[in-house]
């Protein structure tokens, strides 16, 4: 095999996968501690309290993430921590030999603020890039929940 056919088989696009939280958010946001959304992060407090008080917002009203205020965002965390979702996040871990993927979640910043907030130690995600990478933050844990419960 030559080389080049060798480094092509490196690389891998959409493969569904179980990614350990903690090590993703080594190279991704966090939601609740970095801003993700018109400069702001999401307050654990403010969702905890959206969840006890029931102001959930359901995603099929999700329309944009255009100009929608922080309290809208904390209720659709609030929402998916309640009722789970069904949909994998996304992440591309790039190509190094390309050039690195500056930021790799590229879609599931709502699923991952509600998996951290359910104290998940896992989700699941669809996997394109570097097989190597994606091997480095996969999960061990038996603590995921891919289906809404």
């Amino acid at each position: 095999m030559n080389e080049e056919v060798r480094q092509q088989r490196r690389y891998v696009v959409d493969t569904t996968t179980i990614i350990s939280i903690p090590k993703l958010l080594t190279i991704c946001k966090n939601p609740f501690k970095d801003a993700i959304w018109d400069d702001f992060s999401l307050c654990f407090d403010a969702v905890k309290k959206c969840i006890r008080t029931n102001r959930l917002e359901h995603p099929q009203k999700w329309l944009s993430n255009d100009a929608c205020e922080k309290e809208i965002h904390e209720a659709r965390v609030a929402w998916l921590a309640i009722h789970g979702w069904d949909d994998p996040i996304e992440i591309d871990f790039g190509c190094p030999a390309l050039g690195w993927i500056w930021y790799p979640l590229t879609d599931g910043h709502h699923r991952l603020a509600a998996a951290i907030m359910r104290g998940d130690k896992a989700i699941e995600a669809v996997c394109s890039g570097d097989i190597t990478e994606i091997k480095k933050h996969r999960s061990n844990s038996k603590t995921f929940f891919r289906v809404r419960r």
